[in-house]
């Protein structure tokens, strides 16, 4: 468990797995590893805090899945990018709801549609006494 608080306070001083390899005396795919769980972990915690304050919610649709490969042995796969009106997770261009505290912290969901079902879900990591702010969209009416 040292071991473990020495690599994350390196990491975050911006020392390079490398040299905490050289220091610990350990073989670099152990330190790699521990330090890949750490930064993942870190990560990961930021998109997860809880907003307070002013908090703005939009979407947006990025086209998602596979486009083929040259070692898979099936035709390559088109996006539907040409479908018109918003996007779902069943047509490859899933919404993906980012709220922002206006101080800065953010969080991303990933949802399987826009229907007010779905976004209801959206405020559990927004704190009750926040001012919410979103466009005319009719899903969000009721946040």
């Amino acid at each position: 468990m040292r071991e473990w608080v020495y690599i994350a306070k390196e990491l975050k001083r911006g020392i390079s797995i490398n040299k905490i390899t050289q220091e610990l005396g350990r073989e670099y795919k152990n330190i790699h590893t521990i330090a890949k769980k750490i930064m993942n972990n870190v990560y990961e915690k930021r998109f997860l805090e809880t907003l307070s304050g002013k908090v703005e919610i939009d979407e947006m649709y990025i086209a998602a899945g596979e486009k083929g490969s040259k070692t898979l042995k099936r035709p390559p796969r088109k996006r539907g990018l040409k479908l018109r009106g918003r996007g779902t997770y069943d047509k490859d261009k899933p919404p993906i709801v980012g709220s922002v505290e206006r101080k800065g912290k953010i969080t991303l969901r990933v949802l399987p549609n826009m229907r007010k079902r779905s976004v209801n879900k959206v405020p559990k990591r927004i704190d009750k006494k926040s001012s919410v702010y979103t466009d005319d969209f009719t899903a969000y009416s009721r946040l």
